[in-house]
């Protein structure tokens, strides 16, 4: 039993049912116009049905698109009072689950996307140029006229949020409008802007102190910084221990703790999206740090859907509450199922960073395991009118999830399988140390499939006499794909890198030719690992719009230091050039189908 997550908590006078915050993650469910959406209302609706204590409403600007810029397609806005009735309907229906909702305001600064509204300047604290998700970013100096009329934006924006009805403001100060200011990394004003600490603070603090004139000491206020900007002359943990004691002392209410900003490794980026190759709960150290230097509540993320872990960093007093982003996207009854006490129901985020991928490619949030993100009201699992005889044939990820889905609609379900076990391609992709969050999907799937009561036909090869003896009204076909393997001249000790996780194959010295980085490396990280490496690994990378590689790289290279015979040579294919931000390494990296495609037909 959780009872540290599931205890109440407070936030300045606002208090909270328990301990478990939705983190702030973009959507991209508002309009064109930034106005709040009937999509966007059942989105947080269903997080607030599923138990979570506070909803964070995502990066919400102040400012209009037309005049500074945005930073994703249907960015949310509160620049104008016209919004207002829109919001008031979000919070209304977030109140009618228990829950409390929060509203994150921002302003873009230098994370705009140059695309979005062309012609636009990306105004910063200084003059600044990074590489952008989207392209270069280049950035003028704010004046001083403009930093005041942002600062009004930040107080009309703060109010227009408690007229429409919201529990708590959140200022969004990693990687945004604030931050810029707070860090020496992006600040390099000698007014009274900047020029010292004290001078970085000053945006926050004026923006702090107009805010509170305009919602009122009472109104409780957090804000989200980094814990480390992970970028050389940025903001590290002792500056930001630094600026959480200057914006308590400035009346601050709550700090919320993140990392990254413009130019950070995009695995280390995202607030804490962190791909499954980084340690989870990684800044619990940060936020253990920051509670010894401040009286008010401090929120963690990164992870945190693992509740063993949230749990033991509320124990161990870390933090005070849990933020949870993807994890509420996969399951958004993860509170709920804590309380029933059926923590084996909890659908584990994989980590497979689809819903950022989505967001950041202009399409709205999607999950690889919950079909029903960001479509809640469209792929509602309801009664079917008739049962039905269903015939599944297949038994990994996308079959499991017809059995499951088919069963809970009322159908009689028979799955049938030609292995000795159910989970197809999540086997092999399982089988690295680092990737045990398929592990854990595989056993979430064994489960549901038991409880309800579907009996899986094991080493059973389908063919067409079966099934016009068993008549079913229904076949769903889930066999999977076949790998395309390319053909190898003169070269036949090339052996398939799911042989290889299989444990069928061995190797010596190993060549990944690379069908998606995924599949390619993960056998070459998981045998380097295994020490079964002595001669040099040759890796031809591919791309995915997974963050997961580069981190899957600096793995492969960590471990490959404990041998010293071992080298490793990353090759690449000409193809597709993304921005040097994206990795850790730069590449030029050529698309192809993977193993972990195989995870989409569980949705």
């Amino acid at each position: 039993m959780m009872n540290k997550l599931l205890q109440p908590g407070k936030i300045g006078e606002l208090e909270l049912r328990n301990r478990i915050v939705m983190a702030p993650m973009g959507s991209c469910l508002g309009n064109l116009n930034g106005e709040v959406t009937d999509r966007l209302i059942d989105w947080y609706a269903e997080r607030a049905k599923g138990g979570a204590g506070l909803i964070c409403v995502e990066d919400t600007l102040v400012t209009s698109g037309e005049q500074y810029g945005l930073e994703v397609a249907g960015q949310l806005r509160i620049h104008d009072s016209n919004t207002v009735p829109g919001w008031q309907m979000l919070a209304e229906e977030v109140h009618k689950y228990g829950a409390k909702i929060s509203c994150q305001i921002n302003y873009p600064a230098a994370g705009i996307d140059p695309n979005l509204v062309p012609g636009v300047e990306a105004i910063n604290a200084s003059p600044f140029s990074h590489e952008g998700l989207y392209g270069p970013v280049v950035s003028r100096e704010a004046t001083v006229e403009e930093i005041q009329q942002i600062i009004g934006a930040y107080a009309d924006g703060a109010l227009r949020v408690k007229m429409a009805g919201f529990d708590m403001i959140e200022l969004l100060a990693y990687a945004g409008g604030i931050s810029c200011f707070m860090s020496p990394y992006t600040n390099k004003r000698t007014d009274d802007y900047g020029g010292s600490f004290e001078g970085r603070m000053r945006f926050a603090v004026e923006i702090i102190e107009q805010v509170k004139e305009k919602v009122g000491d009472t109104f409780p206020l957090m804000v989200r910084i980094p814990g480390d900007e992970f970028v050389d002359g940025g903001i590290d943990l002792d500056l930001a221990k630094r600026i959480s004691m200057r914006l308590e002392e400035a009346g601050v209410d709550a700090i919320s703790v993140s990392s990254g900003t413009y130019g950070t490794p995009i695995s280390l980026h995202f607030g804490a999206s962190w791909p499954p190759y980084q340690k989870k709960g990684l800044l619990a150290a940060y936020t253990a740090e920051i509670k010894k230097v401040v009286d008010i509540p401090v929120i963690v993320v990164g992870a945190l859907h693992f509740v063993e872990v949230a749990e033991r960093i509320l124990n161990e007093n870390q933090a005070d509450f849990i933020a949870i982003g993807r994890g509420l996207i996969a399951d958004p009854e993860i509170p709920k199922k804590l309380m029933e006490d059926r923590p084996e129901d909890i659908r584990r985020c994989i980590r497979c960073n689809e819903c950022v991928s989505g967001v950041v490619t202009y399409v709205s949030v999607s999950c690889t395991l919950n079909a029903a993100a960001g479509r809640e009201a469209r792929r509602q699992i309801i009664p079917a009118e008739k049962k039905k005889k269903v015939l599944i044939i297949g038994g990994g990820p996308g079959g499991m999830e017809a059995a499951r889905i088919a069963a809970l609609r009322g159908h009689d379900v028979t799955l049938m399988e030609k292995n000795d076990r159910l989970g197809g391609m999540l086997n092999p992709a399982a089988v690295p140390e680092f990737k045990e969050e398929l592990k854990y999907l595989l056993e979430w799937f064994n489960t549901q499939l038991h409880k309800l009561g579907i009996q899986a036909e094991l080493e059973k090869e389908v063919t067409t006499e079966m099934v016009l003896e068993m008549k079913p009204d229904a076949v769903i076909v889930a066999t999977g794909a076949t790998p395309l393997i390319p053909a190898f001249s003169g070269d036949e000790s090339a052996v398939h890198a799911i042989d290889v996780l299989n444990g069928d194959k061995t190797v010596g010295a190993f060549s990944s030719p690379g069908k998606s980085g995924m599949t390619g490396i993960a056998p070459v990280a998981t045998i380097t690992v295994s020490g079964f490496i002595s001669r040099t690994i040759s890796v031809v990378t591919s791309f995915s719009s997974s963050s997961c590689i580069p981190s899957l790289f600096n793995c492969v290279l960590n471990h490959s230091e404990r041998y010293l015979s071992s080298s490793l040579n990353f090759g690449t294919e000409a193809g597709l050039s993304m921005p040097p931000s994206l990795f850790f390494f730069s590449i030029n990296v050529t698309s192809y189908v993977s193993v972990s495609c195989t995870l989409n037909a569980a949705a």
